[in-house]
């Protein structure tokens, strides 16, 4: 069922959550200055933003309910390698007395005899340009206007089991407001699942923000900056997708969404005019602050389908390594269109033109018949020629895929079927490959792809693929 998510747990996590919220804010934003035996681990982050004209955030927080005699304290890592360094880290007992704190290259081993402490340390958070390769390992920024905060790059993990999750608190403009991938009531967030918190993400600031239930999922939208649209057509588009897409797979693996819309600051060139990058639960756009209103109806919107598909095709179905990006790519972006059609957004002449647009860049393309498409890469944006051969080629071979199956099968199989198989059918930290994918293919249809793709994907020199779609419909 669609709503399989809501268990009695789940609620009994949001009912202590709602007694938390009135605990804390009975405190305050100070420590707490007495221990509570009936309270499980949990900790309590704030984050002071409030100074925005440093190019730092101060982190203090608190660890409550422990009754280990030493913590640990590591910094989240990401696929990218990349880290956090906290600056002048230290910890105190609830009276104000220092703690010894062991340091390592990989860990921070905090002396805390089995009680409570309170911990604090700065973390530089300098962005740069958003096509240098720090724009998949630093996403959080601070601006005037506004901030956006990723876990990652802010916070150090604890080793503690901690039950009742964590809570998360911004010293930010009164006049600012608020949205996070987790639950978020004003300035605070808490985070349930532990799992879940290094992805968490909240951005905050002089924005517009629109909440909506989406097939017994939470879909959030924060709309930063001005724009030549109505921001409230662009989030009924936003749950149009959404809801098509929960549908297309049964059921969704979240049960919230975050979607932040900001304007991209770098256009044409050797940029692009609009892309997207999806972290957990939430999906950042940034669109051109030039595009007007009849662009949501028109190719700008795959990006809204394609990061919002990667929650399946790419999150719960994620890539045994970067060998299948192709797969994990081309398939999103083949879908995304196909989302819009799908979904009226588009018309069928507005995707046959899209799909010629990619079929005629793949084949002008300086790295066709010289790259294998399994080779391609998009880890260098500043590449763009590569960038859209790796895209261009995914799709193309997930077209083709698309068309051998239904062929095949007669049309009762699609590859949409075969996705949807996948989803249903994976195991618990079970990563997809070609060989999963071959033999849902086979299963399903009967057809042995294995040596076509192959060749697709490894020959640069073969031309398999029509300048004139395929008939699938």
């Amino acid at each position: 069922m669609r709503t399989g998510w809501m268990t009695k747990g789940r609620y009994g996590h949001l009912l202590w959550a709602a007694v938390l919220f009135v605990f804390v804010s009975y405190l305050g934003c100070s420590r707490f200055e007495t221990r509570l035996s009936s309270v499980r681990p949990f900790i309590h982050y704030r984050v002071s933003v409030s100074d925005l004209d440093l190019e730092v955030l101060r982190v203090e927080g608190d660890v409550q309910g422990v009754v280990r005699k030493e913590t640990i304290f590591r910094p989240a890592s990401n696929d990218e390698g990349g880290t956090i360094d906290p600056i002048g880290f230290k910890a105190e007992d609830l009276d104000g007395r220092a703690l010894e704190v062991e340091r390592s290259d990989e860990a921070l081993k905090i002396k805390n005899d089995g009680k409570d402490f309170s911990f604090s340390y700065t973390v530089p958070v300098v962005v740069e340009n958003r096509y240098s390769p720090d724009v998949r390992t630093m996403l959080t920024m601070i601006d005037t206007e506004h901030c956006r905060l990723v876990a990652r790059d802010l916070f150090l993990l604890c080793d503690t089991d901690l039950a009742d999750g964590i809570i998360i608190d911004l010293d930010i403009p009164d006049d600012w407001v608020l949205a996070s991938s987790a639950i978020s009531i004003r300035k605070r967030t808490v985070v349930e699942e532990t799992g879940d918190f290094p992805l968490t993400t909240i951005v905050c600031g002089r924005m517009q923000s629109f909440d909506s239930s989406v097939d017994a999922v939470e879909v959030s939208m924060a709309s930063i900056g001005k724009w030549r649209f109505e921001a409230e057509r662009l989030f009924e588009l936003v749950r149009r997708i959404a809801s098509y897409e929960i549908d297309m797979f049964g059921g969704s693996p979240r049960a919230k969404f975050l979607v932040i819309v900001e304007p991209n600051p770098v256009k044409g060139g050797a940029g692009f005019d609009y892309y997207g990058i999806h972290l957990g639960g939430t999906m950042f756009l940034f669109l051109d602050p030039h595009m007007d209103g009849h662009m949501l109806f028109d190719a700008p919107m795959s990006v809204v389908a394609h990061e919002l598909f990667h929650n399946w095709n790419g999150e719960a179905l994620s890539p045994a390594s970067n060998s299948f990006l192709w797969f994990t790519e081309g398939a999103t972006v083949y879908y995304s269109y196909r989302v819009l059609e799908g979904t009226g957004i588009i018309t069928p002449e507005q995707y046959k033109a899209r799909r010629n647009v990619i079929y005629n860049r793949f084949v002008d393309n300086r790295y066709h018949g010289k790259v294998p498409i399994r080779e391609a890469q998009n880890n260098d944006l500043g590449d763009k020629e590569m960038v859209n051969f790796f895209y261009d080629g995914g799709y193309l071979t997930c077209e083709r895929l698309d068309a051998m199956i239904r062929s095949e099968s007669k049309g009762r199989i699609k590859l949409i079927d075969v996705l949807r198989y996948l989803y249903n059918n994976r195991k618990p930290g079970q990563r997809v490959d070609e060989g999963l994918l071959v033999d849902a293919i086979k299963k399903l249809s009967g057809l042995d792809v294995s040596l076509a793709l192959q060749k697709m994907l490894d020959d640069p020199s073969a031309e398999f693929f029509s300048k004139a779609p395929s008939s699938l419909d």
